[in-house]
């Protein structure tokens, strides 16, 4: 039932009104009367199919606006159906905090990211938001992990708020048909990612199943291409320095984001005593 309401929602567009956006699809509880506890800037990474890489590409973005504005950033990841798929990202694992969402720490060359997984078996309605942290951040990667016709509550109000949305999709016909879809309300804070190679170099069925609002996004030059990786692929996510092409497309979008100001400065970000250090 569910998966026929969120089809639906998708081919009528019923989760893109711009007054404001009720992005479950239903009117009868106004975003205005719901409160984002997310009281730093946040940027929203949405798949338009599950298993396009949404939550690998948070990361990635996460990282190049920690770089980007010298400051302190996290992955909020809110999916709990498949499982999390940032678990083995992190070089330290820390304690739950006290809403039991599970974080970890990851450290590379650059600024390190606050990854927070939520609890497991959480329906995206009843999901508790996760607990205030110790000093600020700078910037939220919101990944919400469900159909946006599924989610409510303080996560809906997040989404609705976020200062700018990306979506992501697969370099297919079915693909481009649910990124359109998704692109049908303009949006200037909206980015499109595509799985597969740039549109100049799409065959001749690909280039047919661009829909206007893509063709838009193409012509703004705001929609991105990152290439398939084999490897990351085949062995998934680790505590490693992600490829090059998903870093380079994510720090593409995050010069094309613009963010209120940015202040929470990543000294403040240190790993505790109880924070047991993972091998790479």
């Amino acid at each position: 039932l569910e998966l026929r309401r969120a089809a639906a929602a998708l081919h009528a567009g019923a989760f893109r009104d711009a007054d404001p956006p009720a992005l479950n699809g239903e009117d009868d509880q106004s975003i205005g009367h719901l409160s984002s506890p997310l009281i730093e800037p946040t940027v929203t990474v949405t798949g338009a199919t599950h298993g396009v890489g949404a939550s690998t590409f948070a990361l990635a973005l996460a990282t190049a606006l920690a770089q980007k504005h010298a400051c302190r950033a996290r992955v909020l990841e809110c999916n709990t159906l498949g499982g999390s798929a940032l678990v083995a990202t992190t070089n330290a694992e820390l304690d739950a905090d006290e809403a039991g969402w599970r974080q970890g720490l990851r450290e590379t060359s650059g600024e390190p990211v606050l990854v927070q997984r939520a609890p497991r078996a959480a329906h995206a309605t009843v999901l508790t938001p996760p607990a205030p942290l110790d000093s600020p951040v700078g910037v939220t990667v919101l990944d919400p992990g469900w159909p946006l016709v599924a989610v409510d509550g303080w996560l809906k109000a997040a989404i609705a708020s976020a200062s700018a949305c990306v979506v992501i999709a697969q370099a297919t016909t079915p693909g481009l048909e649910r990124l359109e879809a998704l692109l049908a309300t303009p949006d200037r804070t909206a980015i499109a990612v595509v799985r597969g190679p740039r549109p100049r170099r799409w065959p001749a069925f690909l280039r047919a199943a661009i829909g206007p609002h893509t063709s838009g996004f193409i012509d703004a030059d705001r929609l991105l291409a990152v290439a398939h990786d084999r490897a990351l692929h085949l062995h998934g996510l680790s505590p490693a320095v992600l490829p090059g092409s998903l870093t380079g497309c994510a720090q593409v979008a995050a010069d094309l984001i613009d963010l209120p100001s940015v202040t929470a400065s990543a000294d403040h970000l240190k790993v505790g005593k109880s924070a047991t250090h993972l091998e790479r």
